[in-house]
């Protein structure tokens, strides 16, 4: 097939995703999300789950995928996370599109449909979570992926739990954030896998308990409450 072919496709499935999104608009949503800060040009207000009844009338597909990705549209950049092939979902792709993440709410879509079922899984938790640079939300996605690994059961090699409990830790003692909330999920999936996993996590905070540090003391108590109540 020619290029112009291909694009011409292209072209005609945004149009249709377009369509599909303007069909599902909710008004209402979409002021909300505004007025939490969502600066897109476009905001559809489209709930999730019909977003994702939208996607599965596609085949992954990496150029639509793309396309999607790059316009600066909420629905379409969630869409984007969906229609992405992730067995092609490579390292150098994930880390291009991680440090484009505008907002928490695409941070933690592309941590849950790309990078934790992404082959180089291990390898962007290590980056995103141990070389300091990179965007604004490069832990958060660090993090998010680590929470959606122990959601699909999958355990971590010993370098990366490691490095992923002592950056957890570190990201808890500097206080509340997005990156935190995320470090917080993170450690409360990786200790509902078991008891074991439970005892360590409260292990590695113990010190926050009576710190005298409220917000400290707030993570280790909400924290130990959800493995009382899971584990």
């Amino acid at each position: 097939m020619e290029n112009s072919e291909i694009r011409e496709k292209e072209h005609e499935k945004l149009q249709a995703i377009r369509k599909q999104l303007r069909l599902c608009m909710n008004g209402v949503i979409a002021t909300s999300l505004r007025e939490k800060g969502m600066n897109y040009k476009l905001i559809f207000g489209v709930p999730l789950p019909e977003i994702r009844q939208i996607a599965r009338m596609y085949q992954p597909d990496v150029d639509l995928a793309e396309a999607l990705w790059h316009k600066n549209v909420r629905e379409m950049k969630i869409l984007a996370t969906m229609l992405y092939p992730s067995d092609v979902f490579l390292k150098e792709t994930a880390l291009r599109w991680i440090d484009e993440v505008p907002y928490q709410e695409i941070a933690e879509q592309l941590s849950a449909h790309l990078l934790s079922a992404s082959p180089d899984r291990e390898a962007i938790v290590s980056i995103c979570l141990g070389d300091g640079g990179g965007g604004a939300y490069r832990r958060s996605c660090g993090f998010l992926c680590v929470a959606n690994l122990c959601i699909r059961e999958e355990k971590l090699s010993p370098e990366t739990e490691t490095l992923f409990l002592s950056e957890a830790k570190k990201e808890l003692a500097a206080g509340v954030s997005l990156t935190q909330q995320a470090a917080s999920l993170a450690l409360k999936r990786f200790g509902r896998l078991s008891a074991g996993q439970a005892a360590e996590v409260l292990q590695l905070i113990g010190e926050f308990q009576h710190c005298g540090k409220p917000e400290q003391e707030e993570f280790y108590k909400d924290i130990r409450f959800e493995f009382e109540y899971y584990t």
